[in-house]
């Protein structure tokens, strides 16, 4: 399983991140959790690849809710009781990273893989998203040459106008690449 996770590189220390792994058999109300903090991320070097062997506990899920700092600093660092769980990371420039979500949107919505945007893809675009605008006019603000595609210079400059990073879309987007 391959996931990406966005840290504010100046509040690292605020965060961690909580892995949650539950079977569908689960007859008692626990499940396996394993937590890390951001900041042992950030101790790494851009482009170095970490690994964490993350112990995984047992949490009752009416507890999930209700942890606090404190006790998620001691999760860090637990005895394992049902095994490790490793996890391995790696730091990568803000500009490579959205380079990559502009490549991720192109490659999801361009059916016919000519590295453009056409009017009927982005009309597929802008009905998953929540857009108050209307789809011509929104096509045609974007469409600078108006010759009825969004050129990948276009698309950039559509993203650098909207904050897609919160867009529900982008988890799909995203799995893509």
């Amino acid at each position: 399983m391959k996931k990406r996770i966005v840290w504010h590189e100046k509040r690292n220390e605020q965060y961690f991140l909580q892995l949650t792994i539950m079977e569908d058999s689960v007859k008692d109300k626990t499940f396996a959790q394993g937590t890390f903090s951001a900041r042992n991320i950030f101790a790494n070097k851009e482009g170095q690849v970490f690994e964490k062997k993350l112990p995984l506990t047992k949490t009752q899920i009416e507890l999930d809710k209700a942890l606090s700092l404190r006790s998620l600093e001691e999760q860090e660092n637990a005895k394992s009781e049902l095994g490790l769980l490793l996890i391995s990371g790696q730091l990568h420039p803000r500009a490579k990273v959205q380079e990559r979500y502009y490549e991720a949107i192109v490659n999801y919505y361009d059916e016919n893989k000519n590295g453009q945007l056409e009017k009927s893809e982005v009309q597929k675009l802008l009905l998953s998203l929540d857009i108050p605008e209307d789809p011509e006019v929104f096509f045609r603000k974007y469409d600078e040459d108006a010759n009825d595609v969004w050129s990948k210079e276009e698309i950039i400059n559509m993203l650098k106008d909207y904050d897609f990073q919160r867009s529900p879309w982008l988890s799909l987007a995203l799995e893509k690449f």
